[in-house]
């Protein structure tokens, strides 16, 4: 149980997925989103619904800002008159840096940038963390504890790399899932157990390197027997330049988490 008071704004996808979670694991849990009947929708009985951004963010310890990146600094300079002192601010937009932050707040209002992914709705979430306050950091970290794994980080650029690797990482791997069904369909499973098994196996693989904390490349070596049925697959992987693919697929979304904001939508 977390000791402090929580404030999602926004619930969508990401501050959606956190609300389930947090509710009940939190001293006080409030929600709100300016779209009517989106907080509610989620039917959260320990958390509290507010009518307004001001009702949601006075008093807080916390406020985990989960809105589109183009939204988030009207939304702050909209709260920065009613913010307590010690409220952290915790924004999970990818390309509005600590300054773009800072700037649309009161002076050392502790602020933290993190990237999470969908994955912590189920409570395997994997969260970067990054702050300039150590106390504001400690407190994220506890709260995205709670619906995943979390890494602090050393530098606010890591970001992007943690936004093109767990971020858009999920999308990556869906699609490694998705041929592994679709393989299977054309070799005669039906599509329910096609998907069940790529997906499971998919799981089961990432599950083993966690438990094990052995490289990938190992993991690889233990499955393959020299002339089996690993091998072959593995060889058209190669032809195909399945991993070289996948590096740039993950650099193609580290470069645009790195464009950040244009001007216009910082005003």
């Amino acid at each position: 149980m977390l000791e402090f008071t929580v404030a999602i704004l926004g619930c969508g996808n990401i501050g959606g997925a956190l609300a389930q979670r947090l509710a009940g694991a939190c001293k006080e849990l409030r929600l709100f989103d300016s779209v009517s009947g989106k907080a509610s929708d989620l039917g959260l009985a320990d958390a509290q619904v507010c009518s307004s951004v001001t009702e949601a963010t006075k008093n807080v310890d916390l406020i985990v800002v989960a809105l589109k990146p183009s939204g988030v600094l009207a939304l702050l300079r909209e709260i920065s008159e009613t913010l307590s002192a010690n409220t952290a601010i915790v924004s999970v937009a990818a390309g509005v840096t600590i300054d773009d932050l800072s700037g649309s707040l009161p002076k050392d209002q502790p602020v933290v940038r993190v990237m999470p992914n969908l994955a912590m709705a189920f409570g395997q979430g994997m969260t970067g963390v990054f702050s300039k306050n150590q106390e504001a950091s400690k407190k994220t970290n506890q709260l995205f504890s709670l619906v995943g794994r979390t890494v602090e980080l050393d530098d606010e650029s890591q970001i992007d790399i943690i936004t093109g690797v767990a971020g858009s990482g999920p999308a990556f791997i869906a699609r490694a899932i998705s041929g592994l069904k679709l393989a299977a369909e054309e070799a005669g499973l039906d599509s329910t157990v096609s998907g069940e098994i790529a997906a499971q196996t998919a799981l089961g693989a990432a599950i083993t390197l966690l438990e094990t904390g052995e490289s990938p490349e190992r993991l690889i070596e233990r499955v393959t027997t020299p002339g089996g049925t690993t091998e072959k697959g593995l060889a058209v992987l190669a032809t195909r330049e399945f991993q070289q693919s996948m590096i740039e697929a993950v650099e193609a979304a580290i470069l645009k988490a790195r464009q950040g904001m244009s001007d216009k939508e910082k005003s």
